[in-house]
């Protein structure tokens, strides 16, 4: 009975010791699926981001910068980062100007439009210029009027190679560069209830040329910007999302 009683403390002791160290990795390992970052942009302002970096260690791999609406967070994409990790992406989700974490030192912290811009060109630099990224082949997801920015600010950067609007709000300029044959590959998203941002869609869909490599998509009552994705509407649009990736910045698939 004694030695029944010592086997089994011995295999209790090692079972807690066991789960302790497995806890402590779980952990560890939940803390390493992304790294907080700070970034420096104009006007004295820091970005808060996650970095999401490539899981595979053998060969460099695409990025993706998650750009939030406006007076959104990074915190929106917080599932769906990580999905993109797993499909063998580099993900940075950044805090805009004014938005979230991201403060100015000594000055305003009220979101603004005016700089923006700079906002998105820092993180672009910053997911290129990263360890197992290939800089040559980077990607955008921006929702809302951040879409027109995002458009300006990728206009003559030869390492954009797709690119995902969604409920965009373009400029005259923001419109012309879409439409225009140079432009990166874009997919423009939007949904018939939303009337400012299918009233750009549709605009933007007359004007492409044949044989256009940027395609507009619509829904019927999807809502607007990333609500998007989790309405019953617009269900497809994540796996819409994970095609025009896939075929722009790996080759892998067609759209």
């Amino acid at each position: 009975m004694r030695l029944y009683r010592t086997i089994l403390g011995v295999l209790l002791f090692a079972f807690l010791v066991w789960a302790f160290f497995y806890s402590r990795n779980w952990v560890q390992q939940k803390k390493k699926n992304f790294t907080t970052v700070t970034l420096q942009s104009s006007n004295r302002w820091e970005l808060k981001g996650d970095f999401y970096k490539p899981l595979k260690k053998k060969e460099k791999e695409p990025g993706i910068l998650l750009l939030p609406t406006f007076n959104g967070d990074r915190s929106a994409y917080a599932k769906t980062a990580p999905f993109f990790q797993k499909m063998g992406y580099a993900v940075l989700t950044l805090d805009l100007r004014g938005m979230g974490e991201s403060k100015q030192k000594g000055g305003s912290e009220i979101p603004n439009l005016k700089g923006i811009e700079d906002d998105i060109a820092v993180g672009l630099d910053f997911l290129a210029a990263q360890k197992g990224v290939n800089g040559g082949h980077l990607g955008i997801l921006a929702a809302s009027t951040i879409c027109n920015a995002a458009v300006h600010t990728i206009d003559h950067r030869n390492n954009i190679k797709a690119v995902v609007l969604l409920s965009g709000q373009y400029d005259s300029t923001a419109t012309a560069l879409l439409t225009s044959p140079d432009f990166p590959p874009s997919l423009i998203v939007a949904s018939y209830d939303d009337k400012i941002a299918i009233k750009n869609a549709v605009k933007i869909r007359q004007q492409l040329p044949d044989g256009s490599k940027n395609q507009v998509k619509l829904f019927l009552n999807a809502g607007h910007g990333l609500h998007m994705f989790w309405s019953m509407e617009g269900k497809e649009l994540g796996d819409s999302l994970l095609k025009w990736f896939e075929a722009h910045l790996k080759g892998n698939a067609v759209f």
